[in-house]
Parts: structure tokens; sequence; C-alpha cells
């Protein structure tokens, strides 16, 4: 499971001349942003053009959101995809992924999931949402919730940048800013840019 931006760029370049059994990759997203196809914008674009167009992860594999729909209707489009992710099977078991990688806003939040908004953290949340009103453009995207999001054997947050700043201090201070409702079994895993952490508390796990 997958996120945008900037910061995980480089670790999708590097991806790609990994030593791995792709044939058996299967790629997800947590979020996607209303823009037309193969805009620049999406984070599936981004993602095929550092990592998965250069490696032979079967089509039929990389399980995009077709935000070309519109919000509300790939929203439904994508819950019911992943409804059909086997429940029990490797390696899929009890429909958890192996991976969630996030990042971290300004503001807090992770994914399509801002302050103020429907995070769907309770655990009778739906799988996806509708975003309309995202603070920064554009307003139109789809998320997955908070509760599908802790669904997860590993969650992973890569966070870099000076703007950051106000957030890993908020974040380990114990404020409930969006990326903390990201709540898998075995906790998260924060990768933080060192300069970051200066002056801060300890974080709650």
């Amino acid at each position: 499971m997958l996120s945008g931006g900037t910061t995980p760029r480089p670790l999708y370049e590097r991806l790609r001349y990994g030593n791995a059994d792709w044939a058996r990759w299967h790629i997800w997203f947590a979020d996607e942003r209303c823009v037309p196809l193969n805009d620049q914008a999406r984070t599936s674009t981004a993602v095929s053009d550092t990592w998965v167009s250069h490696v032979p992860i079967p089509s039929s594999q990389v399980q995009t959101i077709p935000t070309e729909l519109g919000a509300g209707a790939a929203a439904q489009r994508y819950a019911e995809a992943l409804q059909r992710v086997p429940q029990g099977m490797s390696p899929w078991r009890s429909g958890m992924f192996d991976v969630v990688l996030l990042g971290l806003g300004a503001d807090g939040h992770t994914a399509s999931l801002f302050p103020g908004s429907n995070l769907g953290e309770s655990r009778h949340s739906p799988d996806t949402l509708a975003v309309f009103d995202a603070p920064t453009p554009p307003p139109h995207r789809v998320s997955l919730s908070a509760n599908r999001l802790s669904r997860a054997r590993h969650v992973l947050f890569l966070v870099e940048g000076e703007a950051k700043r106000g957030a890993v201090a908020r974040w380990r201070a114990r404020e409930l800013i969006p990326a903390r409702t990201i709540c898998p079994r075995d906790g998260v895993d924060v990768l933080v840019e060192a300069s970051l952490l200066k002056q801060s508390v300890t974080p709650e796990r």
C-alpha cells in the first residue's frame, strides 16, 4: 500500500533495482487525487514512472484508484476491489496488507486524511472515503480510511523536510493529528529526518 509525494520517490527509484520475485507483488494505493489519467500529480503515475513500470509486476496486480470517475464513484469502485482481497489466504491473511507506506503533511495529515475531516478511524468505518474539500489542491480525492490503513502487518511513515517540524512535534507531544489514527496491532515505525527530532519528547507507540 503506497503513498505519493516527494519523500518516497528516492525509495521507489531504488526499488526498481532490487532483486525481488516481482510476480508475487500486489500494489495498492493509500489515496489518490482526482486529476486526469497519467497526470503527474497522480500517485499511481509517479509510482509507475519511478518504479513499477521498470519491473515485471503484472499489470493486473497494480490496483490503481480510478479517480477519473470522480471522488464518489472512485471510492465506491475501490472499496469493491478491496473486498475482493482474499481473506485467510497467503499473502493476504485476514485481508491485511504486508506493508503500508505513509507520509506526514505539515498539518499532520496522512494519505488524504486531513484535520477536521472524517478520518474513518472507527472499526465500522468504510474502507474508502470520498474527499471533496481537501485544504490543498486538488480538493477532490479518494483516501483509504484510518481503519483500513491500520489493517496491516507493518506501517511505515517516512518523514523529512523542515515544513514537517511542527507536525512531528505535535505527534510526539501526543496530539491527535490524523497520522496518529493509524493504529495497527503492532504499532507503527516512523523514520524521521534527524534534525526534526531536536527539542522533542518521546512519542507514544
